[in-house]
């Protein structure tokens, strides 16, 4: 769970980073040219205004899927903890306890009367 937050906090970051980089790198591409160009200025200044903006709205929009992330991974550890507390008190998962032994076949069984008794080998071939 923890490391499943710093990812997100990375990928955020470097996403930042990158966003930033090409804005910076326009916006000074821009300013270099108002300056070469004093005709322009109030065009530049607009398109400047505008990467701005642009810029604001990135980086307001990574800011609130973050929050959306974190209150989704929230609320998934809150069900996953209501449901095995939920298991937990109606015994779902629990082993049931060992059932009685029970000899089912003790009446079909020689008794130790019977089984000490060997039959007579003459008086079986004579019948």
């Amino acid at each position: 769970m923890k490391w499943l937050l710093l990812l997100i906090l990375v990928l955020n970051s470097f996403c930042f980073a990158v966003e930033d980089q090409q804005v910076t790198d326009s916006t000074q591409q821009k300013v270099s040219n108002a300056i070469d160009s004093k005709n322009n200025q109030n065009a530049d200044a607009n398109e400047t205004a505008k990467l701005e903006k642009k810029k604001f709205k990135t980086l307001l929009l990574w800011t609130i899927l973050l929050i959306i992330s974190f209150m989704v991974i929230i609320f998934i550890s809150v069900v996953i903890r209501s449901g095995r507390r939920c298991r937990e008190l109606a015994g779902i998962g629990k082993k049931n306890p060992p059932t009685e032994h029970v000899d089912a076949w003790s009446n079909y069984r020689l008794s130790e009367k019977d089984m000490d008794i060997e039959p007579d080998i003459e008086e079986a071939e004579e019948r």
